[in-house]
């Protein structure tokens, strides 16, 4: 995929190689539908186009190679959804509307741009599962799908995993981890920021339910085996297909979230004096 490129001609052929790959995969499985098939015609000149665009705005050999990446995972991921029974969808998003880009279009760079500018490279794979999904979910309105790339885009690598830990809890031993109380360590405390704002106000993507206090006040738990996936967490976690995160990765996460026996029962001390 990231082969070396020897001048002008050889990267103008691997570009449109790759556009070309993902714009064949997309029609080539079209069925037609109440609205019109969905052709190359419509196609290929926005998935071209859109990918030209983009890449002629880059500066860097990094920059571009994250671009051509996300484009091949993106091929790949359409043809997994096929494969698995899915269809690209037949309604209006191909088609240009009015004086304005297809909405196909716009999420296709919206997707280009944050692979281009974002430097943790182990996220492309999902972002380019993001574009196939859009592509095949006719629910995934405009407002929708470039919600799911915003959003996508500001979570943190760390934070994919812990989504997928979050759905995979009955895999995983998360007893006694509770959210928000770190082992005393620089890696601790920033996996608990990071898994404390998955369910934050302004992402509520993860949430654990109520506890009751012995006065009767409810108040959200910590117990991080109790959280699930909330609706906008569950339409992140299947859209970008974290389920491909190895459940390895979901086990080491857990031991480095989990405070040492000792630190837990000083804790515990600790709050007994107050």
């Amino acid at each position: 995929m990231n082969s070396p490129r020897t001048g002008p001609e050889d990267m103008a052929a691997g570009i449109s190689n790759l556009l070309g790959s993902l714009a064949g995969a997309i029609t080539g499985h079209a069925v037609a539908g109440p609205t019109g098939a969905v052709t190359g015609a419509l196609v290929a000149p926005i998935i071209e186009e859109t990918g030209r665009s983009v890449l002629s705005r880059l500066l860097g050999a990094r920059e571009r190679r994250r671009v051509e990446s996300v484009v091949a995972y993106a091929t790949e991921a359409v043809k997994r959804n096929l494969d698995a029974g899915m269809e690209i969808r037949q309604d209006s998003f191909w088609e240009a509307r009015g004086g304005f880009a297809p909405a196909a279009q716009e999420t296709f760079e919206a997707v280009l741009v944050a692979a281009q500018r974002d430097p943790e490279e182990r996220k492309i794979p999902f972002m380019g599962s993001a574009y196939a999904y859009i592509s095949c979910d006719p629910a995934m309105t405009a407002t929708a799908s470039h919600w799911l790339i915003r959003t996508a885009e500001s979570l943190t690598w760390t934070q994919f995993q812990l989504l997928a830990l979050v759905a995979r809890a009955d895999e995983l031993d998360l007893a006694g981890i509770r959210v928000g109380q770190s082992p005393h360590t620089w890696d601790g405390v920033a996996l608990h920021k990071e898994l404390s704002d998955l369910g934050s106000g302004n992402r509520y993507l993860i949430h654990g339910g109520l506890d009751t206090r012995p006065s009767g006040i409810k108040v959200p738990t910590a117990l991080l085996e109790r959280f699930k996936l909330q609706s906008s967490g569950r339409i992140l976690f299947g859209a970008l297909n974290l389920g491909d995160i190895p459940l390895a990765e979901l086990h080491d996460l857990a031991r480095r979230l989990r405070r040492p026996p000792e630190e837990a029962e000083q804790a515990s001390d600790d709050e007994a004096l107050k």
